[in-house]
């Protein structure tokens, strides 16, 4: 598994909800008007997890998923992205990505921190647990 592969592909598949913008993995930036959703580095690659050499899994990969403020409408965005309605479902988005560099992507829960901070600033945030299975095609 190519972690480099696996993030373009997250990222692509998060480039499909509105509300989001998404820089390129290892890149950060300014939350703007939209949404930020910042792909970030597993704390773990289990690489034989599965007993098949080169299946690797990933337990763990968040996706930090910011709105700007403290407001409704930074409450709303951010409930929206974790919610279950496409096409403003960052969860969503990430489940039915096309995925060539892994096997599968799953979101297995969220946290949210409504008190967060980025770059000096105010945001709600969300944390996106995501698990990543296998070697891919």
């Amino acid at each position: 598994m190519n972690l480099k592969n696996v993030a373009a592909e997250m990222r692509t598949a998060l480039l499909t909800v509105p509300q989001l913008r998404v820089p390129t993995w290892g890149d950060g930036g300014a939350i703007g008007t939209k949404g930020l959703a910042i792909i970030g580095w597993p704390d773990r690659v289990e690489l034989t997890a599965t007993y098949v050499r080169g299946k690797a899994r990933v337990p763990d990969w968040p996706v930090f998923l910011l709105a700007t403020g403290q407001n409704r409408g930074a409450h709303d965005l951010i409930a929206a992205l974790i919610g279950d309605t496409a096409p403003a479902s960052a969860n969503l988005a990430l489940e039915a990505g096309a995925y060539t560099a892994c096997d599968f992507v799953h979101v297995s829960y969220a946290e949210i921190d409504p008190a967060a901070r980025y770059q000096g600033s105010p945001v709600i945030a969300a944390v996106l647990h995501v698990d990543v299975n296998g070697p891919g095609k």
